[in-house]
């Protein structure tokens, strides 16, 4: 008996995963265990969306989770801006004024989305963002050069 409830208290396989969401629509569904979860996506901000919310819902393997940020960073690496989340559930999901997104990205060049927390001893990469008037043609190509 004793065998068996030390096997309950083992700690069991979990991965960290999050959601992106405009208008509940869900645009990107990632998960994955250290560097298997910044697959380099690309979410396209469209003027239509103005004025909805960006939604993240992170979800950390550990759960309890303090000191939630959003972190905005241009093509160059430089934070651009960052959103800081009150810690009340590791679970709560965390919104974001596309207008005020796209007035901070206005014309530059290719941002990137990441997400950071107390546990986190990085950041995790969620997306990379740009709106809908620019052209994107080869937009991956340049930032994985550029993460290298």
């Amino acid at each position: 008996m004793l065998l068996f409830a030390s096997t309950l208290s083992a700690n069991a396989d979990t991965v960290d995963n999050f959601q992106i969401k405009i208008r509940n629509k869900l645009l990107l569904n990632e998960s994955g265990l250290g560097s298997a979860l910044p697959n380099i996506k690309l979410l396209i901000l469209k003027q239509s969306d103005r004025n909805e919310i960006l939604t993240v819902t992170y979800y950390h393997c550990t759960g309890g989770v303090e000191n939630r940020k959003l972190i905005l960073k241009d093509s160059a690496g430089t934070v651009v801006y960052v959103w800081n989340f009150h810690p009340e559930s590791s679970r709560a999901k965390m919104g974001i004024p596309i207008s005020q997104i796209i007035a901070l990205i206005r014309d530059r060049s290719l941002f990137s989305l990441s997400y950071s927390d107390s546990f986190s001893k990085d950041e995790i990469n969620l997306s990379l963002l740009e709106t809908d008037n620019k052209n994107h043609q080869n937009v991956l190509e340049y930032y994985k050069a550029k993460i290298k």
